[in-house]
C-alpha cells in the first residue's frame, strides 16, 4: 500500500489481469445484435478477465473477484497458475454480475496462460481485514465527484450516524489525482479507518432487462463482493451508498446500529429524490436538497448490512443483499433515503419541468441539513 499524508488513509490500486486488445477470445456479448448500440458496444468489457487478486496470509487463500466469465471460464480456469504450478482446489461462485473464486495457496503471482502463448499475470494484493474490525463502514464507487461533495458526504455519516470507516473504490478519476483525494477523506474528523482502491475499469453499459440476457454493468457489484469478502469482512456494518445518497433518521440513531441488530443482519432503506430550491440549473451540493417533490419521487433503494450476517453469505449487490430473499425484508419504518439529485456530475432530475413545478420546501430536511453541517 502506499502512504498518503496520513497513516489512517491507503491508497492501492487492484491488482487484475485484462485480455490483449488482439486476443483471438474475448468475453461473449450478452446482448443481441439488433440491440447492440452505440453506447452498449463503447462500454461492454470484452476483455477484463479479473479485476482483482487479494491473498489472505491468516488462511493462505488467493481469492480472484472477476466480471462474468461466460465463455471465458474454460480459459481462466485451465491456463490459471500459483507461481509455477498449476492452480489446485479452485472453488468457483457465481453472482449475477460477478464471479469469486478462491483456492488455497500462498502469495505467490498468479497468471493465465492464453492458448495463443502470451501470460497475464498479476501480483496478488495482501488482504488483512483486521483495521475495518469492529467498524461503522462505508463502502462506495466514484468517478471525479467534486472533492468537497466528497468531504460533506463523510462528515455527514460521521455526524449523523457514526460511521468510522469508509472503502472508497475510485473508477478512473482524472479531476484529480488519488493522493488529493486521499487528503480530503484524511481532513474529515472522526474517521479512524480509510482505504482507497483505484479501479479505473469500464463501469459498463446501462441497458433495459429485457434486451439483456446478463446484465453488462459488471463492475459494482463485483467491488461490492470484494469488499465483503476482502477488507471489510470484518467491519460491525457496512453502508453502501453514493456520494448523492444521504440517509435520514431519528436524532441521535445510527443506520449501523440498526443493521447490526436486526436478526438477518439487514437495512432496506428506501426513499426519494430531494431537489434543491427551484430554479437551480447547475449541480449543488448535498446540504442544498432540502425540497420534494408532490407527489414524492421514488428513488431506488439502497442497504446497510452485516458482512457476516445471513443474507451477505448470498453476496452484496447494488440495490440488495442476498438476491431474492432481500424482498421479504421490510423498508425501515425509521432510517429513509434522501437521493440528492443535483448532487450528480452526469444528471439532475431537477430540471424535469414537472418537477420543479411541483417542489416543496422540506422542513424535516432543512433541520437535519442545519443540524449537521452546522459549522
Amino acid at each position: 500500500m502506499t502512504p498518503c499524508s496520513t497513516p489512517r488513509v491507503t491508497v492501492e490500486p487492484l491488482a487484475g489481469m485484462e485480455l490483449p486488445a488482439d486476443s483471438p477470445i474475448l468475453r461473449d456479448h450478452v446482448v443481441d445484435p439488433p440491440h447492440r448500440t452505440p453506447d452498449y458496444l463503447a462500454k461492454y468489457d470484452r476483455r477484463t478477465l479479473v479485476y482483482d487478486v487479494q491473498h489472505d496470509a491468516a488462511r493462505d487463500r488467493i481469492t480472484l473477484v472477476a466480471p462474468r466469465l461466460l465463455n471465458l471460464w474454460p480459459l481462466l480456469r485451465d491456463g490459471l497458475r500459483i507461481g509455477d504450478r498449476p492452480a489446485r482446489g479452485l472453488r468457483r461462485r457465481v453472482f449475477p454480475k460477478c464471479e469469486i473464486l478462491t483456492l488455497p495457496a500462498r502469495g505467490d503471482p498468479v497468471s493465465v496462460a492464453l492458448p495463443d502463448g502470451r501470460v497475464l499475470s498479476a501480483r496478488p494484493r495482501r488482504i488483512d481485514p483486521t483495521p475495518f474490525r469492529g467498524t461503522n463502514a462505508i463502502v462506495t464507487m466514484s468517478r471525479d465527484n467534486p472533492l468537497d461533495w466528497i468531504a460533506d458526504w463523510l462528515r455527514f455519516y460521521v455526524r449523523a450516524h457514526s460511521a468510522d470507516g469508509v472503502l472508497f473504490i475510485d473508477n478512473g478519476s482524472t479531476a484529480y489525482a488519488p493522493e488529493r483525494l486521499a487528503d480530503t477523506i484524511a481532513a474529515v474528523s472522526g474517521l479512524r479507518r480509510a482505504a482507497i482502491l483505484t479501479a479505473p475499469r469500464a463501469y459498463g453499459p446501462l441497458i433495459a432487462g429485457q434486451h439483456a440476457r446478463i446484465k453488462p454493468n459488471f463492475l459494482k457489484s463485483a467491488m461490492l463482493n470484494m469488499a465483503r469478502v476482502g477488507p471489510l469482512a470484518q467491519a460491525r456494518a457496512v453502508l453502501n451508498a453514493d456520494v448523492d445518497e444521504l440517509v435520514q433518521g431519528p436524532p441521535g440513531a445510527s443506520l449501523f446500529d440498526a443493521a447490526q441488530r436486526a436478526w438477518h443482519g439487514t437495512l432496506n432503506i428506501g426513499g426519494t429524490f430531494a431537489f434543491p430550491a427551484p430554479g437551480t440549473d447547475d449541480p449543488a451540493p448535498q446540504r442544498a436538497h432540502v425540497w420534494q417533490a408532490e407527489p414524492p419521487r421514488i428513488s431506488t433503494r439502497k442497504w446497510a448490512a452485516r458482512p457476516g450476517g445471513l443474507l451477505s453469505r448470498m453476496g452484496w449487490f447494488v440495490h440488495q443483499v442476498g438476491g431474492e430473499p432481500f424482498r421479504l425484508v421490510p423498508e425501515s419504518r425509521h432510517f429513509r433515503l434522501v437521493h440528492c439529485a443535483a448532487a450528480n456530475l452526469n444528471w439532475f432530475r431537477g430540471k424535469d419541468s414537472a418537477v420543479a413545478a411541483a417542489l416543496r420546501h422540506d422542513r424535516a430536511l432543512q433541520d437535519m441539513m442545519d443540524r449537521v453541517f452546522d459549522d
